[in-house]
């Protein structure tokens, strides 16, 4: 049986314990009730890539914490973007976590917006499109020491 795509991305401990815990998966059992005995008997491996095998297997592959920690120059890989689960009208869409401090109050401010495109962007572009929309409109968004954070991506179907 082929392995799945989401192995190519792992340590290659996952592909080595894949089918055991693919196995344990069908039965139920839980990643920490499989760790013991994969580092017994198959591989040293670690807990957060059974995770990722367990998550891969059921189809919840997600992106979020590789989103959070993109470095400004890198572009997101698609085949970790998730699918959207109703149409979205653009190829992507990325939801971006603003956190700022308000200019009139001094209070810290958290809010997200979002950007979507056809195109797969950069952190520094969906940076500066966030920052252009800010500026567009200085009566609503009236902030300082404005920082932006990717948190969550979906492409179309």
């Amino acid at each position: 049986m082929p392995r799945p795509a989401f192995l190519k991305t792992l340590p290659p401990s996952a592909t080595k314990a894949y089918d055991f815990i693919r196995s344990g998966v069908r039965q139920g059992i839980s990643a920490r009730a499989m760790e013991s005995v994969i580092r017994r008997e198959i591989t040293a491996i670690s807990r957060a890539t059974i995770n990722q095998v367990v998550r891969g297997i059921k189809g919840n592959l997600t992106t979020v914490a590789d989103l959070r920690f993109l470095k400004r120059g890198a572009t997101p890989d698609p085949t970790r973007i998730r699918f959207a689960k109703s149409d979205i009208l653009t190829e992507y869409s990325f939801s971006i976590r603003v956190d700022a401090i308000n200019i009139e109050t001094g209070a810290e401010e958290r809010f997200h917006m979002q950007v979507a495109t056809d195109e797969l962007l950069s952190r520094a572009e969906f940076d500066a499109i966030t920052q252009e929309v800010i500026d567009s409109d200085p009566a609503r968004y009236r902030y300082k020491d404005v920082e932006f954070v990717v948190v969550d991506a979906v492409q179309r179907a």
